[in-house]
């Protein structure tokens, strides 16, 4: 490499360094950015953490909303599926992708069709998310070499696939409020952690 090729790339590295965080004014820059994000965040971290506790206190009301949901994003997905194909696919696989956005489309209007019927089947895709996530986690923990890495995973894995236990115990009896439930909970703990990154963000 020449010494002007050399001159060159220190020249860039103190452009870079001149444009680092340790700049002032890239620093305030950056703090306004995100002071403005803030209120959004803070904002949606409520409205989710309002969502979570109405879902909780109407598991009912909210399990039957998590499922119409689910059926239309099957029958957009279905849609957009089929759209994509008939612009343009490779002929090998064209006829696999209609057969995929019309299955998309007809499983997303048995759903609405049914949705007691939907309600008992996505629970039950719940709970073999819950066992497949859980001896997952449970595999990663016992393969961990990191001092100390193996306690929370393996505690988390049997967390969940507890909760796949208890799901599939009280089938097809809870399912009419299991899903909207766990639902709730998600948003609600989803919510505080993005409220309190608002708030943070308000602070800098």
């Amino acid at each position: 490499m020449t010494i002007l090729s050399h001159s060159r790339l220190t020249q860039a590295g103190c452009d870079m360094v001149n444009l680092g965080p340790n700049n002032e004014k890239f620093r305030e820059q950056a703090k306004e950015i995100l002071k403005a994000k803030a209120g959004w965040m803070l904002a949606l971290g409520i409205a989710m953490v309002i969502l979570g506790l109405l879902a909780a206190l109407m598991p009912h009301l909210a399990t039957l909303a998590v499922e119409v949901v689910v059926a239309y994003l099957l029958i957009i997905g279905g849609i957009f599926t089929l759209i994509k194909t008939f612009r343009g696919s490779e002929e090998g696989t064209k006829l696999m992708e209609v057969v995929m956005g019309l299955l998309y489309i007809a499983v997303g209007v048995l759903l609405i069709m049914q949705p007691v019927e939907g309600i008992e089947a996505l629970t039950l895709l719940l709970a073999a998310y819950f066992f497949v996530d859980g001896i997952l986690r449970l595999v990663i923990a016992f393969r961990s070499s990191v001092p100390g890495g193996r306690f929370w995973p393996a505690i988390g894995g049997i967390c969940s696939v507890g909760l796949g236990v208890i799901i599939v115990a009280g089938y097809p009896f809870d399912a009419a409020w299991v899903l909207g439930l766990l639902v709730g909970i998600n948003l609600f703990f989803a919510g505080l952690g993005m409220a309190s990154m608002g708030i943070k963000l308000k602070q800098l």
